[in-house]
């Protein structure tokens, strides 16, 4: 392989969630531009149409891609609400190397769910960022 080759195959390898090992997460299979993990991690809705949501400490994924997730969630949010998400993807013990999905995301569909009072909530990611908890170095650590 020539070297122009090569390079024109690094443009053509997947990214993102497509890099993932398939038989790692569990994958939807569906026609969508986006893959769909069949993760359930802890999400927090940290605020709802700029106002600090209280009423409820955190509900868990339903599937997940780059471009947003569905969650089964204890209240209506209408379509098209602004909210302030928080998705817990790595949780390591006393927060060190814990890293989390912070999105500025909006409500896409909402549907009723066989929970009685429990609705599934689309949001689509507008803004992501990551937080990770540093890891403390050795000559930090206590003794």
């Amino acid at each position: 392989m020539t070297r122009s080759n090569a390079v024109r195959n690094n443009w053509t390898e997947p990214r993102g969630i497509g890099r993932v090992p398939t038989h790692a997460v569990p994958v939807v299979n569906e026609r969508r531009a986006y893959a769909r993990a069949q993760l359930q991690l802890p999400v927090r809705i940290l605020r709802i149409a700029g106002h600090r949501e209280t009423n409820f400490d955190q509900v868990m994924t339903v599937d997940i891609s780059s471009s947003g997730l569905r969650t089964i969630c204890p209240f209506e949010i209408p379509v098209g609400t602004p909210v302030h998400l928080e998705v817990e993807l790595v949780k390591r013990p006393m927060g060190q190397g814990s890293v989390r999905l912070l999105t500025q995301a909006q409500v896409v569909r909402v549907q009723p769910d066989a929970t009685k009072g429990w609705h599934t909530v689309a949001f689509s990611f507008d803004e992501i960022t990551f937080e990770r908890d540093e890891l403390a170095s050795p000559q930090f650590a206590h003794r």
